[in-house]
């Protein structure tokens, strides 16, 4: 069964093996929907990002183990940690492995998730060990032929009204070894990528990026402009403009444009906005120009600031905007993980 979403929320929290957030860089033009299926112990799942994000996250909390993901678009279109997709490649997924993700486009994605209660399986424990040892990094490079065999089989069970459904117990048990076998020579002949990024050196852009996060996260909920990133960070706009598009698909303007808008939608939907108005709130994030925002806003999110508003004080679900759970606070946090240490430190990138 598809499951269609409207909340990039909703969709982010129902992704298997992967805990984070989204925030949309451009208007959703397509559907973001997750096909997802069970074998046995396994999670399986397609599904599509509708527009261009940023995403910022981490391996699942709560039913930890290991996800496979496989890109079914171009993935070169694709950047993890600030480094594009190579053909044959996918993205390994863990607890404790904070990643970035961001994309200008579409992407579809097929998915297995292994749960750790399953790495002792006599079908999977070479695998699981050899992972452990050998794949420390999120971006894995492996052969066609493995990658092409584990989506063509998450694509049996996971196609919407077309997918193929298992009850018999014997033949779920023969669908979940498949897998496991499938997934497990996938990794077994799989390596991690050298380090081969032009120009200024990794851990330099790591540290730019860290140091603006410090300073978003510093100043959540207030007015932020391009050159406090770049004195936050002690480099030119060129070079801010540069490292951003590499990490996040988008420039410092069009991603502080986003943070704000998306700012303002909270706190349009939340109870401490119900004796605001909307030039209020608005005004309140550093905005001034309201037909500008009013149009960038409708084009992000397909309704106006004054729908949003109706909405928050309608009394209909929306979803939870506490502390932990607003969407940029949990976005920021997520990216600060990926960045530990490396603002002041120096330090190497997880």
């Amino acid at each position: 069964m598809r499951y269609v979403f409207t909340d990039y929320d909703e969709f982010a929290d129902a992704i298997s093996g992967l805990d984070g957030r989204y925030i949309p860089t451009a208007r959703s033009r397509h559907q973001w929907w997750i096909d997802p299926a069970r074998v046995g112990r396994l999670r399986l799942q397609q599904l599509q990002v509708g527009a261009p994000a940023a995403f910022a996250g981490d391996g699942e909390e709560s039913e930890p183990g290991l996800t496979v993901g496989i890109p079914l678009t171009d993935p070169a279109e694709i950047r993890i940690d600030g480094h594009s997709l190579a053909e044959d490649s996918f993205i390994l997924i863990r607890q404790d492995r904070p990643l970035t993700y961001s994309a200008q486009g579409i992407t579809r994605w097929a998915g297995v998730t292994v749960p750790t209660n399953v790495f002792e399986h006599a079908r999977f424990k070479d695998a699981a060990e050899w992972s452990a040892a050998m794949l420390s990094e999120t971006r894995v490079r492996a052969n066609s032929s493995a990658l092409r065999r584990v989506s063509l089989l998450v694509a049996l069970l996971c196609a919407g009204e077309d997918s193929i459904n298992i009850f018999n117990p014997a033949a779920i048990a023969a669908a979940e070894e498949e897998f496991l076998v499938a997934v497990s020579e996938l990794l077994q002949v799989s390596t991690c990528f050298p380090e081969q990024r032009v120009g200024r050196k990794p851990l330099a852009r790591d540290r730019i990026i860290a140091r603006c996060l410090e300073f978003l996260s510093e100043n959540h909920g207030g007015p932020i402009l391009v050159g406090d990133l770049c004195r936050a960070a002690d480099v030119t706009e060129r070079t801010l403009r540069n490292v951003f598009n590499e990490y996040f698909g988008v420039g410092p303007i069009r991603f502080l444009r986003a943070r704000q808008l998306q700012e303002i939608r909270s706190a349009l939907l939340t109870q401490n906005s119900a004796n605001e108005t909307i030039s209020q709130v608005a005004a309140r994030f550093g905005v001034w120009d309201f037909n500008l925002f009013s149009r960038n806003y409708r084009a992000l999110y397909g309704e106006s600031p004054s729908q949003t508003l109706r909405n928050g004080r309608s009394g209909r679900p929306q979803p939870a905007m506490n502390e932990d759970l607003e969407s940029m606070r949990s976005w920021m946090r997520y990216a600060n993980a990926r960045f530990a240490g490396i603002a002041d430190t120096g330090g190497e990138s997880p």
